[in-house]
């Protein structure tokens, strides 16, 4: 990922901050050393453009993005995330259900949007439905009738930069 994509959700963030007029603050951003510190904690890498995201435009806390607490005991972060497909039957619920994931947006009802950062799928963004839809499956838009999409993936820029399209999209309506 290069800068440029930083620069288009910033952009985009911008035009909401001037559509609707109001205050969109995210917390403040995290240094290269915070961000070494927990990669060092966890002994996990983040996804690039993840930390790019971090460290340009912030910490979570606008748009419904969680932030990322780097002094919370993450103790099965580095443990692989065990799909790479929409399959829960395969999944473990009891054992691994936060296996090498960072929430990045909680939906309600027990439902959450997850970042991997351990395993095949490292770097896609997923949907954990199961208190909704008993499922658990890979991120490919925000259009419901197009969810499952086998061979789309998205990283958290992606799906960032989708959740704001949504955002500008709802505007108009």
């Amino acid at each position: 990922m290069n800068n440029n994509r930083i620069k288009i959700i910033n952009e985009k963030i911008d035009f909401l901050k001037s559509r609707y007029k109001q205050n969109y603050k995210f917390n403040r951003p995290l240094s290269e050393k915070e961000i070494v510190f927990f990669e060092s904690k966890t002994n996990i890498e983040l996804p690039y453009d993840y930390k790019e995201v971090l460290k340009n435009i912030g910490n979570g806390g606008c748009f419904g993005i969680e932030p990322l607490d780097i002094n919370e005991n993450h103790s099965r972060i580095n443990f692989n995330f065990p799909l790479t497909e929409a399959n829960i039957e395969a999944y473990d619920l009891e054992n691994n259900i936060f296996d090498g994931q960072i929430i990045i947006e909680s939906g309600g009802c027990g439902n959450f949007t997850f970042l991997v950062v351990s395993g095949a799928e490292y770097g896609n963004v997923w949907w954990h439905e199961i208190p909704s839809n008993d499922e658990i499956i890979p991120f490919t838009g925000f259009d419901w009738e197009k969810r499952f999409q086998p061979n789309v993936r998205k990283t958290f820029c992606d799906w960032f930069s989708d959740l704001l399209d949504l955002e500008i999209s709802q505007l108009s309506r």
